[in-house]
């Protein structure tokens, strides 16, 4: 297969055969002003606010840059995906998989760019966990990646890929490593209750009534979760209670598989939930309490 059909491949798979367009904006008296708006070719959907020094990074260039980039590691299986009609693209390359406790886990490296300008372009590390679709995408800010701008030319992208996946590979790697340790550790009550507080902001300290209705809701649905898709599914571990907080972030009040755990309050969540469980491993502060059943 040629690059050029590659490219068309993980375009067309990913519904992301479009190209983001650089107009000018004007005010409602049809004067110019120093924004610019960036739409999408095929529906003209607005999906970005510029400057005038801002140049889009289009989709068909980051599908390329990353094909030629990971095929200095053997990575062929590349997949995209899109978020907020497009705002942000994620194109994934496919590391392999491995088991965690009772689950297969896809492992993926991944490029994103995002076409309202919020962020640079970066690397990261994303995963799949097959028996319930959850995602969950952790992009690297370390020091030891050096940032890369969408005015950055084509050949020092392409010098910042070849330079940086070894960094985000063995990254991904210390990921699976602390997976298989989440996955080895029987969750307890107190475990979720500092979860429980953490992530949802709730003292449980105070009455019920003293806690917002929407904040309780959340607990609820995050309790109901952790039974029906999570520990019963992954286990009763701490990767367990990972699993349930990656499912609601990664699909709808339905139950419908979603892309919003890879950008805001759902990217925090999952992200904040990993970190925090990570912390819990080997403190002393959780032993002897009540384990769940």
């Amino acid at each position: 297969m040629t690059i050029e059909q590659k490219i068309f491949d993980v375009l067309y798979d990913s519904k992301l055969a479009w190209s983001a367009v650089k107009e000018p904006l004007f005010s409602k008296d049809q004067e110019p002003t120093s924004a610019y708006g960036i739409f999408r070719s095929d529906s003209r959907e607005n999906i970005g606010v510029v400057g005038s020094k801002y140049q889009p990074l289009q989709n068909q260039q980051l599908v390329q840059e990353f094909i030629e980039s990971t095929k200095e590691f053997g990575l062929t299986e590349l997949e995209g995906s899109s978020v907020n009609g497009g705002k942000k693209v994620v194109i994934k390359a496919k590391v392999g998989s491995i088991q965690i406790g009772k689950d297969l886990v896809h492992r993926y490296i991944t490029v994103s760019n995002t076409h309202d300008g919020s962020s640079q372009v970066k690397l990261g590390i994303f995963n799949r966990v097959l028996v319930c679709s959850n995602g969950m995408m952790r992009e690297v800010t370390s020091h030891e990646l050096a940032k890369v701008k969408h005015t950055t030319n084509a050949g020092e992208k392409m010098n910042w890929y070849i330079r940086n996946i070894p960094v985000v590979l063995k990254m991904e790697e210390e990921m699976m490593r602390n997976y298989q340790m989440l996955s080895e550790v029987k969750v307890n009550s107190k475990h979720i209750q500092t979860l429980i507080d953490n992530i949802y902001g709730v003292d449980s300290t105070l009455p019920v009534d003293e806690i917002s209705t929407r904040k309780q809701n959340q607990v609820k649905e995050f309790d109901k979760v952790l039974t029906t898709n999570g520990l019963n599914v992954h286990g009763d571990t701490l990767w367990g209670a990972l699993q349930a907080m990656t499912y609601i972030q990664s699909h709808t009040p339905t139950g419908i598989v979603s892309e919003k755990y890879m950008t805001g309050a759902s990217y925090e969540k999952s992200n904040m939930t990993y970190e925090l469980l990570m912390s819990m491993i080997g403190n002393p502060i959780y032993d002897e309490v009540e384990v769940i059943a």
